[in-house]
């Protein structure tokens, strides 16, 4: 801004540029703004054919980073936007991948386990649900991989001298091409 302005003004007038070159930050006919390019020397122009096109290159280059830059801060914000929506959920949600390892959990999973959702996030479900080292028996999400359909199954879930009685539904994440890639 004034700034910028102030800055030119003051090193204009003391230098005589012997070539001026501007070009347009511009990709997919978005105009993000100009780049100015001055030279001093007397030797060089920066309107020669070789110059023409470094200079076009640098700002082709500096308008896809401004690009970038925009589609990753909105990238940035909707992911954001979605894992508060996530954390909003009062029902427990993990997502897990065939493995069974859970790939994301929300708050209230983790605040009803009392443990750290970076303990979580990783884990094998068997692991921090009940401590073990295998699949559980009658486990509706092996039958939700096999069989490529929504599961559903209750249970009493036990935990420091408690019994929870829950019921879990497990819903499939296919890829492309009908695999399953998590629940």
């Amino acid at each position: 801004g004034q700034k910028l302005n102030n800055f030119l003004e003051e090193l204009i007038p003391y230098h005589k540029f012997q070539s001026k070159f501007v070009v347009p930050l511009k990709t997919k006919n978005l105009l993000y703004g100009y780049i100015s390019f001055m030279s001093l020397d007397l030797e060089q122009s920066l309107n020669d054919p070789e110059n023409f096109s470094l200079l076009s290159s640098i700002a082709h280059y500096l308008a896809t980073a401004l690009e970038n830059t925009q589609l990753l801060s909105g990238i940035i914000k909707e992911k954001k936007e979605w894992e508060i929506s996530f954390d909003a959920i009062t029902d427990f949600i993990r997502i897990q991948d065939i493995s069974f390892s859970i790939i994301r959990s929300n708050k209230a999973f983790s605040t009803f386990l009392k443990r750290d959702i970076n303990d979580i996030n990783g884990a094998k479900c068997y692991k921090i649900l009940y401590n073990k080292k295998s699949i559980c028996e009658n486990c509706s999400v092996v039958n939700t991989i096999k069989t490529k359909t929504i599961g559903y199954q209750e249970f009493v879930f036990k935990r420091n001298n408690n019994e929870y009685h829950l019921a879990s539904w497990c819903y499939p994440i296919l890829d492309d091409l009908e695999n399953v890639i998590s629940v």
